[in-house]
């Protein structure tokens, strides 16, 4: 596993040569690419750098900010992973394979950053993890609280940093991030020329469902201040002008404008105090200086809406039900955020469930002393909701909350879409219990009602939202991104035959351990496996079964190992409302297809044209004989399967056509 190096440069002088010595003594086989991009340097300290083989040097002749300049050297590698490392740090022994090892175990693969130990010349570390920034941390800055009482600040100034744990940020100056991640976030947002690049993007990582994590296992050296030092009129201004740069795009209004009004008003006065009291007479000057640019800065800034930037055309707020290792949330809202970016859509990420309860969940257990911690974070989501566009629910905005409320607390004046791939209307209306279905049988019909928009994964969800007199209904149906997704080269004649299904620990306990002596029997009498992924390892599993753990990662490589795909349900209301997408993912791998003619199944089977449906034992059985005992038929269903998915069925077609439904509804806007 190795990672690219992106070192951005700016007038560092011998900071820069120590730092690329240190990668080459100490990058162990683990760098792809080491590319330094330097903004307008004039003191020759990339020179060094002239024929050098094992650095890429890009030079842009003019300053162009940190963030623009790391994706620019972000673009040029095509590792796993990127590393952005500050010309005056240097890495140790240990420095990049340690948290290299420690990302690509399968356990942490919901992290997507990764910081070490930074330390002094002396070998002391440094405080240099931080929490996501609310409005009354700025504030404490601009009070001077920060500075006297250091738990008011956003930084971790009061923790040794000597423990690995989780933390919501890490410093810019080593910051590893998985590259399809920081890809699909789009990398830095450039409108931050310096500072709070990476705390940005490090906010977003965590609303995307992944997080943050601090190892002292490995340790590299910070000297710190680097350039910066040498402007500090100009440094002061640029990370008070990120700093409301940040404010305006993650806060409500009434915090931006609060944190605005103290670090314009008050904050001057607090840092002067300051250095009055430590007779630090001679950073007066460029604290003065400092100011007169932000003052300039902001009698010309577009506050509020403006602060968006040119690009941006609209705000979304997604409201899902799951962070990103909850499947409907993944496919329905979240694998649709790159095409949003790239079409100039600012997007706020808003998880009801957090990864710590999908885990309990799978495992069979419940988290219910987390709920209220859940529905108090929805309420503040909602309450931010108001400064959006749109508002993108799934499902719905408040679990178990009656529909009266949940509008009283969703804000007026903003279009809603509400998404809708599984019939959760079921889960009150046929509730067993009266109380439940009288207080919230018609809950979900509520929603569907006062909804701008309802996108609904097949008909019979849609027919449920044209009954509760929903405004417009679009069939948005759940789909695979093809470049994550291909079809396999034949297998060798004389390979085992392998019969798959993927889905959870749940499922495969209703839908197919009732399947297994059956698929015990197939798998003796044709020498097959069973291969099921994301079912856990139930006890007593027979040797024909082969259990493996399911990742968003992984989980198209083994669909690839399949032969044959299943999807068996009963024909219940509750099965009627799911969208098929297992399905969808086997016929994208160029797999042949056996499913219980329920619901969507009837529309995305073409019996004898991508696979066969079945509803006895015996049809299933002889479906699957016919299947295993003819690789020349698996190999031409899997082929229309694919072009199914093509033509109907793929992010590529999708994403376009749902970017336009939300541009539609935003202009509902009152």
């Amino acid at each position: 596993m190795k990672t690219d190096i992106v070192i951005v440069n700016w007038n560092s002088g011998a900071q820069l040569r120590a730092c690329i010595e240190s990668i080459r003594a100490h990058g162990a086989g683990r760098v792809g690419r080491c590319i330094v991009v330097d903004n307008g340097s004039q003191d020759g300290s990339t020179d060094f750098l002239a024929g050098a083989e094992d650095v890429d040097l890009l030079e842009t002749g003019q300053n162009l900010g940190f963030g623009k300049a790391c994706n620019l050297g972000a673009a040029r590698g095509q590792s796993p992973f990127v590393l952005f490392l500050n010309p005056d740090a240097w890495l140790q022994p240990g420095s990049l394979s340690v948290p290299l090892d420690f990302m690509a175990r399968p356990e942490n693969d919901r992290v997507g950053i990764v910081g070490v130990a930074l330390t002094d010349a002396d070998g002391t570390v440094q405080r240099t993890c931080a929490r996501h920034p609310r409005p009354w941390h700025l504030l404490a800055r601009a009070f001077g609280l920060a500075y006297l009482v250091p738990a008011t600040d956003f930084t971790l100034r009061s923790w040794d940093h000597a423990t690995s744990r989780p933390v919501d940020q890490v410093i810019g100056a080593f910051f590893l991030i998985r590259r399809p991640l920081f890809e699909q976030l789009q990398g830095f947002d450039e409108r931050f020329f310096v500072y709070f690049e990476e705390v940005d993007l490090s906010l977003r990582v965590r609303q995307a469902g992944y997080r943050s994590y601090f190892l002292t296992e490995a340790q590299a050296c910070h000297a710190g201040g680097g350039v910066s030092s040498q402007v500090k009129a100009h440094r002061l201004f640029y990370s008070l002008r990120s700093r409301l740069q940040y404010a305006f795009k993650h806060f409500s209004a009434p915090g931006a404008w609060a944190v605005t009004a103290a670090t314009l008003g008050l904050e001057p006065l607090t840092r002067l105090g300051l250095l009055l009291a430590k007779r630090r007479f001679d950073e007066i000057g460029d604290l003065g200086r400092g100011y007169a640019m932000l003052w300039g800065w902001a009698l010309r800034a577009p506050f509020g809406a403006g602060q968006r930037g040119a690009a941006t055309a609209l705000r979304v707020t997604i409201l899902s039900r799951y962070s990103r290792m909850g499947a409907s949330s993944r496919l329905r809202t979240m694998q649709y955020l790159p095409h949003l970016e790239r079409a100039g859509v600012e997007v706020t990420l808003a998880p009801f469930f957090d990864d710590a309860y999908l885990r309990a969940l799978y495992a069979g257990k419940r988290d219910k002393g987390g709920l209220g911690r859940f529905l108090w974070r929805r309420l503040a989501h909602c309450g931010a909701a108001r400064r959006a566009d749109v508002i993108w629910v799934e499902k719905e905005a408040l679990p178990w909350f009656p529909w009266p409320l949940e509008r009283l607390f969703l804000p007026r004046g903003v279009p809603v879409i509400s998404d809708h791939d599984d019939a959760v209307f079921h889960r009150y209306d046929q509730h067993r219990n009266p109380l439940v279905r009288r207080l919230l049988g018609r809950k979900i019909d509520g929603v569907m009602a006062h909804s701008a928009l309802v996108t609904a994964g097949n008909r019979y969800l849609a027919e449920r939202a044209a009954a509760a007199g929903a405004a417009r209904i679009e069939i948005v149906p759940t789909v695979v991104d093809l470049d994550h997704y291909r079809v396999p080269a034949p297998k060798p004649p004389g390979s085992r035959l392998v019969i798959g299904w993927i889905g959870t620990p749940g499922t495969w306990a209703k839908y197919m351990e009732p399947m297994r002596p059956l698929l015990a029997a197939l798998a003796q009498q044709h020498d097959a496996t069973i291969l099921a992924v994301g079912a856990g390892e139930p006890p007593g599993a027979q040797g024909c079964f082969d259990f493996r753990a399911w990742s968003e990662d992984t989980e198209a490589e083994l669909i690839c190992q399949m032969d044959i795909g299943l999807m068996p349900l009963p024909d219940t209301p509750w099965e009627r409302g799911k969208c098929g997408y297992k399905l969808i993912q086997y016929m994208a791998c160029g797999l042949p297809v056996v499913a219980s003619p329920v619901g969507v199944n009837r529309d995305l089977v073409s019996p004898g044209e991508n696979g066969f449906l079945a509803t006895t034992e015996a049809e299933w059985r002889a479906a699957l004989d016919r299947l295993a005992a003819d690789p020349g038929l698996r190999r031409r269903m899997g082929a229309a399967g694919r072009q199914k998915v093509e033509q109907g069925y793929s992010l590529q077609v999708w994403g376009p056509r749902l970017v336009e439904m939300i541009r539609e509804t935003a202009g509902q806007r009152r």
